[in-house]
């Protein structure tokens, strides 16, 4: 081929070079004896959205002891459009012996540690842990439709003694219904003091008890 057609053709292709764009189109390269055309490309990957806000600015969660709850959290990023989120969920220490909390997804499951208790967790989504929100989580001690069924977070009741001492808060009724059973236990003894309790002026004022006592018997 004529050494000088080829000169003049590599002048061409390099002013060509120079003006257009460096991606996206067909770069040509020459040589003394070949031609090599290569074309080259260059994809922009989206960036990966992350969290600014999660739905709710707090969560809460209800339950009674021995019960296992579940929480969907929302989230959604700076646009508004709503994430799949993957959280994690962290206990503070002060609240680790009453529960536990596992994150899979964007699904809390939450169980008690076998005590009535409120606590506290912090939950994060994986994309931002710089935004978090706080779940209010209180388990109950579970409670009786039944009147004469009674649970230890109410009565003061002595176990060892099958002895009933009251209200534990000391804040008693005009009326009272005396249970057959506290926590499983039968009621058979009524402390004299029982339902008696002080007001401000200190005078001690009697409770219409008597009639329902054969009702613990």
């Amino acid at each position: 081929m004529n050494k000088r057609f080829l000169t003049k053709l590599f002048s061409l292709m390099l002013a060509l070079s120079l003006v257009l764009p460096s991606f996206g189109v067909n770069q040509v390269f020459a040589t003394d004896s070949t031609t090599e055309v290569r074309t080259s490309s260059e994809t922009e990957t989206p960036a990966s959205k992350k969290l600014t806000r999660f739905a709710e600015k707090q969560y809460s969660v209800e339950g009674v002891v021995g019960e296992q709850k579940e929480l969907v959290l929302r989230g959604f990023a700076e646009d508004g459009s709503e994430l799949d989120l993957d959280l994690e969920a962290e206990i503070p220490e002060g609240w680790k012996p009453y529960v536990d909390v596992t994150a899979k997804g964007n699904k809390l499951t939450i169980r008690d540690k076998g005590k009535a208790w409120s606590s506290q967790c912090i939950v994060n989504d994986k994309s931002n842990k710089d935004v978090t929100v706080r779940i209010y989580i209180e388990f109950k001690e579970a409670t009786s439709n039944d009147p004469f069924v009674g649970t230890l977070a109410e009565w003061n009741f002595d176990k060892n003694t099958n002895t009933l001492k009251g209200f534990k808060d000391k804040n008693n009724p005009t009326e009272v219904v005396i249970p057959k059973t506290i926590d499983g236990t039968p009621v058979k003894h009524i402390d004299k003091d029982a339902f008696k309790f002080s007001s401000f002026g200190g005078n001690v004022k009697k409770q219409n008890y008597k009639a329902d006592y054969t009702r613990g018997n």
